[in-house]
């Protein structure tokens, strides 16, 4: 939990499961789903990883590893594009993708994504 994320929004799962199952699949084994919320002041995102593979839509595709969870203020959307686009560029550093698979702590995966930079648009 975060501040400035609303108890609520967690508390309805349903709306978060359907975007997990529909949401924008990314190179490097990544998915992207996005929830709008009209109380947040600012883009907020999860970025989360599963200790294995996960199917995703079926066994046709590619499997994954980790799940983005973008939540955004309806009054902003330049932010919520902002980082849809860095996410999407972190999709394609595979070997960064393979150093965050590798980490034993969710400490060491912000320090992968610290030494990063990611250069969009």
């Amino acid at each position: 939990m975060h501040d400035g994320l609303p108890e609520h929004l967690f508390a309805t799962t349903a709306a978060i499961n359907h975007e997990l199952l529909t949401g924008m699949k990314l190179d490097g084994g990544m998915v992207l789903a996005q929830v709008r919320s009209t109380t947040l002041p600012h883009t907020r995102f999860a970025l989360g990883r599963a200790r294995e593979t996960l199917p995703w839509r079926g066994s046709r595709r590619p499997p994954i590893t980790f799940v983005a969870l973008v939540v955004e203020p309806s009054a902003k959307p330049g932010e919520y594009e902002r980082v849809v686009e860095v996410l999407n560029a972190l999709a394609h550093h595979t070997e960064v993708l393979k150093l965050m698979r590798e980490a034993t702590s969710a400490e060491e995966i912000l320090a992968i994504l610290g030494s990063v930079s990611f250069h969009c648009r």
